[in-house]
């Protein structure tokens, strides 16, 4: 799922404003804070080591099917030398337009933070929509925690790019792993790890809809330890 979300956040362009140096003396607590915003989002964030989520340089100069693989492969954990991936039934590809909606829900222990996502790719009218959602969960409530801020964003796309998020998308759905077996078992268990649910409605052809588990840290990470 984590791996859905940051293709479709790549076709995003947050505007950015330069640096102008301003006297933070004599401010008042809640002007800090207002001063200070909310911060990078997490997908900003320098990640440390090869464990960062990657995103391929021909990502978007490939034909779908061999971007997506691309994609997944390198975000393999590079210690893993048995670890293979491939389409699965590759049947009919991908149609030309439709939508793809993604719904992303933290775990509620320390804060509830829920995303949700609608891709429409069409000739006529291509666009991102966003929409995140915050709150305290159970234990930041316990600390006394309040409020609930509200985020929406709406991102008008060229066509062509559209269609290559969402054709990506169709064959992401297909990508299976295999890899040799072990001995022992491995497994890392997080309380910060949610839900996400996947809808992709490509025109005249019936919806695929995938649920599954939303890691709140970096694919390779995760996927070293059998997660």
């Amino acid at each position: 799922m984590r791996l859905l979300w940051a293709l479709l956040l790549l076709v995003q362009d947050p505007p950015s404003t330069p640096y102008a140096y301003q006297s933070l003396k004599g401010r008042s607590d809640q002007e800090l804070f207002n001063y200070m915003g909310r911060g990078p989002k997490a997908r900003l964030l320098p990640w440390e080591g090869e464990n960062a989520t990657r995103e391929p340089a021909d990502l978007w100069t490939l034909d779908p099917r061999s971007a997506a693989l691309a994609l997944v492969r390198a975000n393999l954990p590079p210690k893993d030398k048995s670890l293979r991936v491939t389409i699965d039934n590759p049947g009919e590809p991908p149609g030309d337009s439709g939508t793809a909606q993604l719904t992303l829900l933290s775990s509620r222990c320390y804060w509830a933070s829920d995303t949700f996502i609608f891709l429409q790719a069409d000739a006529k009218s291509s666009f991102l929509a966003t929409a995140h959602l915050q709150e305290p969960g159970v234990v930041a409530k316990e600390m006394g925690k309040k409020g609930r801020s509200e985020e929406v964003q709406f991102v008008a796309l060229d066509y062509p790019e559209a269609k290559q998020v969402l054709q990506i998308l169709g064959w992401l759905e297909r990508v299976r792993s295999t890899r040799d077996p072990r001995n022992g078992v491995s497994m890392t268990v997080s309380t910060g790890d949610g839900r996400g649910t996947l809808k992709l409605l490509f025109t005249g052809r019936p919806a695929v809809e995938i649920e599954g588990r939303l890691w709140p840290s970096t694919i390779p990470s995760r996927w070293e330890v059998d997660y």
